[in-house]
């Protein structure tokens, strides 16, 4: 019951177009235990590899490995999720999956973006 109520969480925010801020804070133990990942792995990871793009994939797609590289993504999540059900140039369609796994994996993909790093506040 908990994991379902979980999943719904996952589902509104990202359909209310918040799935960024779910892990704003980039707590790695929140973004490895969410489901997002677990899909990602399995169907994504050969040519993302860990969101940053696989440039040896990119090379045998003839393609911008840039392209790949999930982490500079500015895509919304409406537009990830349209382009995990029908596709897009050269990715596939995953139009298979449900549509909570669409929601728990756009949520996972817009975690990936890359954050600003902190500086050190300075003391006068």
């Amino acid at each position: 019951m908990v994991r379902r109520t979980a999943v719904l969480i996952v589902g509104i925010l990202a359909i209310g177009g918040t799935a960024g801020r779910l892990y704003a804070d980039d707590k790695p133990a929140a973004r490895a235990a969410s489901p997002g990942k677990t899909l990602f792995e399995k169907k994504c990871s050969l040519c993302h590899a860990d969101g940053h793009g696989n440039e040896k994939m990119a090379g045998m797609l003839h393609t911008d490995p840039a392209k790949m590289n999930l982490t500079k993504s500015q895509a919304t999540p409406d537009q990830i999720t349209k382009i995990l059900a029908t596709g897009r140039n050269k990715m596939p369609s995953f139009k298979y999956l449900t549509a909570d796994q669409i929601k728990d994996l756009t949520a996972y993909v817009i975690s990936l973006r890359a954050k600003q790093p902190q500086l050190p506040s300075r003391v006068e």
